[in-house]
């Protein structure tokens, strides 16, 4: 059961390489629910990019809103456990410079 888990995660994960990093060190840095301005300021991207990668992962099961006020919305991952796993993922990945990365799909 947990392998069936860890294969749809992995297969909704697939493309989205670079908004996955950067949702996870948002999420890591935040420590709590995370929106775009949490987004913009752990990392360099803008307004809008910061809402469309939210809004991207979240339209694919990764990341589900748990707060929608006057503040906007707050995001977490469906997994608790998921933006450690990512973290330490990319961080091998760059340590090892043969393996490809995976990269976002355009939208």
């Amino acid at each position: 059961r947990r392998g069936r888990a860890v294969r749809t995660l992995r297969s909704r994960a697939e493309g989205h390489g670079d908004d996955l990093d950067i949702a996870a060190r948002t999420a890591l840095s935040s420590e709590g629910a995370f929106g775009a301005h949490d987004v913009q300021q752990f990392n360099d991207v803008d307004a809008g990019k910061a809402g469309r990668i939210l809004e991207r992962l979240a339209d694919d099961g990764l990341l589900v809103v748990v707060d929608d006020d006057e503040g906007g919305k707050h995001y977490e991952f469906i997994e608790e456990g998921l933006p450690t796993y990512l973290w330490i993922t990319a961080a091998r990945a760059n340590l090892r410079p043969g393996e490809p990365k995976l990269r976002a799909r355009a939208r």
